[in-house]
């Protein structure tokens, strides 16, 4: 009796695993195709994501590269490395007479301007497509972060 409890109860947790790993599948397929052209948004995420790797690392400025593209289903991630620490942004920002929130909405505004500019990003953000720009200093400290979805 008590091994057909065991049993009974590994069969239900099984189950259970099961049907939540299809739900999460299926979820994720329904993101990927979520456009009125059922374009597979994650797989063209990844062809960019690869394409755009290649050129890596990206000279912006002098102190500013691309480090890093990735895709993660429908959300394409840039990953910027400010070539410099937060003590140098900070004594900018105090000679210049600005606030770090000014510089954040300057950097956000930068951002999108980078998805909407180029044809190939917007059309990715048309489609159902996210991208996310993560800024960091020298040392690896995230110091921003943004999520592009429209233009």
């Amino acid at each position: 009796m008590l091994f057909k409890e065991i049993d009974m109860r590994l069969l239900i947790a099984t189950l259970f695993l099961f049907f939540v790993f299809c739900l999460e599948v299926s979820a994720d397929t329904r993101l990927c195709v979520n456009n009125i052209l059922k374009h597979d948004i994650c797989a063209e995420a990844k062809r960019i994501a690869a394409e755009e790797q290649k050129t890596l690392p990206y000279k912006m400025t002098d102190r500013v590269q691309i480090i890093s593209f990735t895709a993660n289903l429908n959300i394409l991630t840039q990953g910027i490395k400010l070539l410099y620490d937060r003590a140098f942004l900070e004594n900018a920002l105090v000679q210049q007479g600005r606030s770090l929130d000014s510089m954040k909405r300057q950097m956000f505004e930068n951002s999108t301007q980078i998805a909407c500019g180029a044809e190939i990003s917007k059309a990715f953000l048309d489609m159902g497509g996210h991208m996310r720009f993560v800024y960091e200093f020298a040392n690896g400290e995230i110091v921003f972060e943004f999520y592009v979805s429209a233009c």
